[in-house]
């Protein structure tokens, strides 16, 4: 459920952001345009510093409040922290990913998903053989990297043509961020949901 609720989170905030960038774009609004880039950029880093402090602090009583069973408990919390607390690269990826289809260069995007999860199927038996659940966990997070770090390379090389992906950029603006959690709010409701019927 935990996973589930980033993942929602991460879709939703990029529905927003794929709509409104897409618009700005097509409008012929580049400075918006750039500015809701790099809100969205903001954003992502915000949604990570929460599971960051989740990660942290709450996996321990979450995995409590789900079973007392010791080697659950064990397993479940190390699998969950790791993937909380370096959850950075599949929030960013979201994030970039969307950048990247609101440009209209979703082949890219397509090709940093890709990369990412044959990393994911390569490395899970080999680390998971050797570390166990913590190697699986481990194999995951570097799948998720290396889809963010590719799209973040491509995101910087090829929308630097529609938008300008300066650090100026990522200074929070309110109306911006509104914008974008109206339009993604529903979206992460629903996918939501299902997470709190797991939990």
């Amino acid at each position: 459920p935990v996973q589930m609720l980033m993942i929602a989170v991460g879709v939703g905030t990029g529905v927003g952001i794929n709509a409104l960038l897409s618009r700005s774009l097509g409008q012929g609004e580049r400075e918006k345009g750039s500015a809701i880039a790099g809100n969205a950029i903001f954003l992502g880093l915000c949604t990570y510093i929460a599971f960051l402090l989740f990660g942290l602090f709450g996996v321990g009583p979450y995995m409590r409040s789900q079973t007392a069973d010791p080697i659950i408990l064990e397993m479940g919390t190390s699998y969950l922290q790791i993937c909380c607390v370096m959850s950075f690269g599949v929030i960013l990826y979201m994030i970039f990913e969307k950048l990247l289809q609101g440009t209209g260069r979703t082949g890219l995007s397509t090709v940093g998903q890709v990369a990412g999860a044959v990393t994911n199927i390569v490395l899970d038996p080999i680390f998971g053989f050797h570390w166990g659940i913590k190697g699986a966990a481990w194999a995951t997070v570097i799948g998720q990297l290396v889809s963010c770090g590719l799209d973040f390379i491509f995101h910087v090389g090829c929308n630097r043509r529609d938008i300008n992906t300066g650090l100026a950029y990522l200074r929070p603006k309110p109306r911006l961020i509104k914008g974008i959690y109206a339009i993604g709010v529903p979206a992460i409701v629903m996918q939501a949901l299902m997470s709190v019927m797991c939990f």
